[in-house]
């Protein structure tokens, strides 16, 4: 592109996670101009919305930004043009009144287009500093791997006989890096860690200061691109996209939990003796079994990561080509050429090439990421290899699972099933890793706090009064009433663990006080042949015909399939409320839940009137007058249906913490007991109460459903209960979980 009369070519440096800035290089592109090179920052508040910007830009594809001031982005480019004074030092970039900004650059022939969109001002300074070509910094990106069952091994059967037999795996969601960690990343986490006395760094070691201290990274490893000196960690010019080398194992489970740290997440590994708290959220490393479906990108069935691909090529990766495969039909051979021009290692930029269909890059190639399982050859023919959310082999072994191949590696060691090991302290030239970590399904949080328990309105019932204040610890609470589709996948999931008994007549839990769970519903149906499926288009409605005691057994299957303690003991149905699995919501928990941090409200939202039919209408909630499009039993609305897209037409009716449908659609099962006279025993001011000691055959319902003819039963303070085993079409729940 001409500039002036100039040839300049543009990096992008980098987009801060705050959105700030962003920083370019631009140089001559002929070896002919003698102009020096120098790096300049556009000082305008944007947010960059895509953070590969190698990848996408490298590919011809579009980057979007928007302003965060507004939080709108732009709907097509503008031009960028240059002025620069006689001394050459300050030069001014504005962008035109026009809508594309087009900067191209090309390697080798300088010819390459690249499009930035974005939401800048009409005008943007630019000051050069100095300096000289600098390449792109990512910020790295989780992405959501949804849950299911995914056929994990060699389903081509050309590989190793450590990759078979080929057996299904189910998976709960979970997020995993987009990118391979990178060096600058690496850099900027373990400096955190020493700063904070973590770790002791010398010029040649990290090591973790607390537990049983392990060889993170090996500095004076040669090919190590990340130094220490003077308290500071720096990485090699030119380096800080590159994926970080010589790490250990050891030193990949400390930068997730470092990392976690550093963003209020609580660590998921013990230093003591390197074990995993699968009931964390905080950041940790696939397993296998999550890092070969994360690889899949959803395609079944193929030999490499992107779509309908079961050939490979130095386009499409960085690995050593050779004739040996025959669906290794590189035209280069070797080392992949575009990146032998530097020492070794011959990695390439995290996102150099182009991802998978779940967006992942370099799956393929680069770098052999560390897992967490141990790696044991004959695992695929161990039963437990099935187990939902397998961890791997439970007693230890010798080596760490690697998994996806790197720049020196031939074609088969890409593919998807590929499996190979290391010791875990090894700190290898060819071996990095990347980060995941488990998700709770959608829930809001719920902070710690007293609240006003119960209504004093005129026409509030006797039961519902007096009010009073109960001081409740912080929880989560879904975000949405359980769904057919996530009922579904627990009764699956029970039913191949034999944790249920099927009749036509009900489903009843196989061990413990033996109690009717389920009534089927032709929303959900069970064949001895296909199992559990959810009837079409009905995946996203509330679940009903549950039992109190099926909601208690649910949410202990959720723990299970989730790594948690299930809460409820099925011999006496008695609760351990200090498990960390998942549960439902106390009367008082749920009542917090849904004032949704106001005060003696009427409704999940502000309240204008003493009058409580004042502040509800059709576009609000489900409810018998509501004027929603579904007419026919149950009259339910997909769980979130009120979220601004609802008719009648309205806004967003999540609540202060995030909860939609509170009121109406379909009543929700408590823990409590019910008592009416409760409000009056003391016991209901005690701190995070769980209700009546007496137990009775009578829970708590809250909450209102989709037929009530009286908004006055979709209050906030509505309390009504139900017998503990029965099912109705009008009840379903939602779990909470510390």
């Amino acid at each position: 592109m001409k500039l002036h009369g100039l040839n300049w070519r543009l990096f992008i440096i980098f987009c801060l996670s705050a959105g700030i800035c962003f920083s370019a290089d631009f140089g001559p592109f002929t070896p002919k101009n003698n102009l020096k090179k120098h790096k300049a920052k556009i000082k305008a508040i944007v947010q960059c919305t895509n953070t590969c910007l190698t990848n996408e830009l490298a590919h011809g594809k579009t980057i979007s930004l928007k302003d965060s001031s507004t939080g709108q982005t732009v709907d097509g480019p503008r031009t960028l043009l240059v002025k620069k004074k006689k001394n050459g030092k300050v030069v001014k970039y504005y962008l035109k009144q026009k809508k594309d900004a087009v900067i191209i650059f090309k390697p080798k022939k300088q010819k390459l287009l690249y499009k930035l969109w974005t939401n800048l001002p009409a005008s943007v300074m630019l000051v050069t500093s100095g300096g000289g070509t600098n390449l792109p910094i990512h910020t790295n990106a989780m992405l959501r791997i949804p849950a299911g069952t995914f056929a994990m091994g060699d389903t081509l059967s050309d590989g190793n006989a450590t990759e078979r037999p080929v057996h299904s795996v189910y998976l709960s969601p979970f997020n995993i890096d987009k990118y391979e960690v990178s060096n600058e990343e690496m850099r900027r986490v373990m400096q955190w860690a020493y700063d904070n006395n973590k770790i002791t760094a010398t010029s040649l070691t990290i090591i973790n200061t607390s537990g049983n201290q392990q060889e993170l990274i090996d500095l004076d490893y040669v090919y190590c691109q990340l130094s220490f000196s003077s308290g500071k960690f720096s990485v090699k010019s030119g380096k800080e996209n590159y994926p970080c080398v010589s790490v250990s194992w050891y030193g990949a489970c400390a930068y997730s939990n470092f990392r976690s740290e550093m963003e209020g997440k609580t660590p998921c590994y013990n230093f003591t003796d390197w074990s995993c708290d699968w009931g964390n959220f905080g950041y940790r490393m696939p397993t296998e079994a999550e890092w070969e479906k994360a690889a899949r990108g959803g395609i079944a069935g193929h030999r490499f990561p992107w779509n309908n691909s079961d050939n490979i090529t130095h386009l499409q990766a960085n690995y050593f080509s050779s004739n040996m495969y025959s669906y290794d039909v590189s035209s280069t051979r070797g080392y992949n050429p575009n990146y032998t021009n530097q020492l070794i290692p011959y990695t390439s930029p995290v996102g150099s090439f182009l991802p998978n269909d779940y967006g992942l890059c370099d799956v393929a190639g680069n770098l052999q990421e560390w897992c967490w399982d141990w790696y044991y050859a004959t695992w695929y023919l161990q039963i437990d290899s099935r187990k939902t959310n397998t961890h791997g082999p439970a007693t230890a072994q010798t080596y760490r699972v690697l998994r996806g191949g790197n720049w020196g590696t031939r074609a088969n060691f890409l593919r998807n099933s590929a499996r190979n090991g290391g010791v875990p302290t090894a700190c290898g030239v060819g071996i990095g890793f990347r980060c995941a970590e488990s998700v709770p399904y959608e829930m809001g949080f719920v902070p710690e706090g007293t609240f006003r328990m119960g209504s004093g309105w005129g026409s509030s019932p006797f039961y519902e009064s007096p009010i009073h204040s109960v001081k409740i610890s912080s929880f989560y609470i879904d975000k949405y009433e359980f769904s057919n589709k996530k009922l579904r996948n627990v009764l699956q999931w029970a039913y191949d663990n034999n944790k249920i008994i099927v009749y036509d007549y009900g489903v009843f839990n196989a061990s413990g006080n033996q109690q009717k769970l389920y009534l089927p519903t032709p929303e959900i149906i069970f064949s001895n042949n296909t199992g559990y499926t959810v009837a079409a288009g009905r995946e996203k409605f509330p679940c009903y015909n549950v039992t109190w005691y099926g909601a208690c057994f649910f949410c202990n299957c959720l723990s299970e399939m989730n790594g948690k303690t299930p809460c409820y003991d099925l011999t006496d149905w008695s609760c351990d409320w200090n498990a960390n699995g998942y549960r439902l919501p106390t009367e008082a928990e749920w009542e917090k839940a849904a004032r949704g941090g106001l005060d003696q409200n009427h409704y999940p939202w502000p309240s204008t009137s003493f009058e409580y039919t004042i502040d509800i209408d059709g576009s609000k909630a489900n409810y018998y007058n509501s004027g929603d499009p579904y007419n026919n039993n149950p009259y339910t609305t997909p769980c979130g249906y009120y979220n601004g897209n609802q008719m009648p037409a309205g806004t967003d009716m999540a609540n202060g913490y995030g909860l939609y449908d509170m009121a109406g659609n379909v009543w929700e099962w408590c823990w409590d007991s019910y008592d009416k006279n409760w409000y009056s025993n003391s016991g209901a001011t005690t701190d995070d109460t769980h209700g009546p000691t007496t137990i009775s055959n009578y829970s708590v319902i809250r909450g209102g459903d989709a037929k009530e003819p009286d908004v006055f039963n979709l209050r906030c303070a509505r309390r009504y209960y139900c017998k503990k085993d029965s099912a109705y079409w009008n009840t379903g729940f939602r779990c909470v979980t510390h």
